[in-house]
């Protein structure tokens, strides 16, 4: 049993560059207990897992790929630096708490492997991708090879549903004196809609026009993104 910032782990072994550094304090690490497809782990399993994290920019273990050149972080650590901690560090998830119950692919949590997908996969670290969990399979929420992609910062924002924003009202809707304006926001511009007596009416021309507008982003982006971030896409609609 490992104690590590203030939580204690039964067979996960945490690494930590140099093995002097202090340990992250904004952390939390729990252990696996299942696989990605729902069926439990035997112990044994579970003792082979590795989590590997560091603060000085030097990722522990051999391997080919290095977290820095001439000085400088690598995309590649920073992408898998950044998937650790949404996952993982508390003052993420206190910021951003719809990340809360993601997790990430057991095979991600050794950078080496990470860098291996990352390398080859198509717009990794090209200005204006980003890397995504959501887009080749709704409702997603592990980080791993087989449900992320990197897609075009257009895409990854499209289905954004600015809750906090809106209050009470239905996605794409605003109050308009006693009346409703349904807004449908395109890259990054405001498109009007209409005002409509109420805020359902407003919200129906809204998901029309929504579902129309992410099709064409996805035949616009379509020699750019990952096959089945394109069919989710073409058969999204607003609920």
């Amino acid at each position: 049993m490992i104690k590590f910032t203030g939580f204690m782990f039964v067979g996960l072994l945490v690494t930590l560059a140099a093995h002097s550094a202090p340990a992250p304090s904004d952390l939390s690490w729990t252990a696996p207990s299942t696989r990605v497809d729902g069926t439990p782990l035997a112990v044994e399993e579970i003792k082979e897992y590795r989590v590997y994290y560091t603060i000085d920019g030097t990722p522990p273990g051999d391997g080919d790929h290095k977290a820095s050149l001439a000085g400088k972080l690598r995309p590649s650590y920073c992408s898998w630096r950044s998937v650790i901690e949404r996952c993982y560090s508390k003052k993420n998830l206190a910021r951003n708490p719809t990340y809360k119950g993601c997790l990430v692919h057991p095979s991600w949590l050794n950078f080496q492997v990470f860098a291996d997908w990352y390398e080859k996969e198509p717009n990794s670290g090209n200005l204006g991708f980003d890397l995504d969990k959501d887009l080749r399979l709704g409702g997603n929420k592990v980080y791993g090879p087989d449900t992320c992609s990197f897609v075009p910062e257009q895409i990854n924002t499209l289905l954004n549903n600015c809750g906090s924003s809106r209050g009470l009202l239905p996605q794409g809707v605003r109050a308009s004196g006693k009346k409703f304006e349904a807004i449908l926001r395109v890259k990054g511009n405001h498109t009007y809609l209409g005002v409509y007596e109420t805020a359902a009416i407003a919200h129906e021309v809204y998901k029309k026009a929504k579902s129309d507008n992410v099709k064409s982003m996805a035949e616009q982006w379509r020699d750019h993104i990952h096959p089945e971030v394109y069919d989710y896409l073409k058969s999204w609609t607003l609920v």
